[in-house]
């Protein structure tokens, strides 16, 4: 995490992805010199609305930007809020854009070890687009009613996979996965 410049002392992350729909036919019209400039562009103009958030740091794909955020707050509720509003500003500034913009907002985590869920929810938030056309901005929460989990186990017992698999104790993790599937055939 050094390397990157990411701080880890946050009490809560969470992942924001700007989809841009029509990629591919922006990078046909312009090329893919003026495209890539026209992206760090919007990864430029994204960072000012975002940069209001303790720890920022971007990812950059061919037709999406990925924001990994920390916030020092007692409130997720308020880092919730304040994200909506930020990407809401973002698109009011981007409307006359070519580019079709979609953000998705993971969950508000409050361990770095979950942060792939925030990612994994912000992913699935994005998928409701095509049921809500004229909506831009999405998130788990609102999309599923309910906090995203990958796994139906508790936090704890990710934590305890975690574990093994930093430990390495592969017997360990052989009865942790067996008993996990176990418990998926019951319900």
């Amino acid at each position: 995490p050094e390397y990157l410049n990411l701080k880890l002392d946050y009490p809560y992350f969470s992942i924001v992805i700007l989809d841009i729909e029509n990629a591919s036919d922006i990078e046909a019209e312009l090329g893919i010199t003026a495209y890539q400039i026209e992206m760090l562009n919007i990864g430029d103009m994204l960072e000012e609305k975002l940069r209001i958030f303790d720890q920022f740091y971007l990812v950059k794909e061919f037709s999406s930007l990925i924001c990994i955020l920390g916030q020092k707050t007692s409130n997720p509720n308020h880092f919730l809020q304040a994200l909506h509003k930020a990407a809401a500003s973002f698109l009011d500034d981007y409307s006359e854009s070519r580019f079709f913009i979609k953000i998705g907002i993971g969950q508000i985590t409050s361990s770095l070890w979950n942060l792939h869920l925030s990612f994994e929810s912000a992913n699935h938030a994005l998928k409701y687009r095509f049921f809500f056309p004229n909506q831009n901005v999405f998130d788990a929460k609102e999309a599923l009613g309910r906090d995203f989990s990958l796994l139906s186990s508790t936090e704890i017992k990710e934590e305890e996979l975690i574990q093994l698999l930093c430990q390495k104790d592969k017997k360990a993790i052989e009865i942790w996965l067996h008993d996990f599937f176990l418990e998926l055939s019951r319900k």
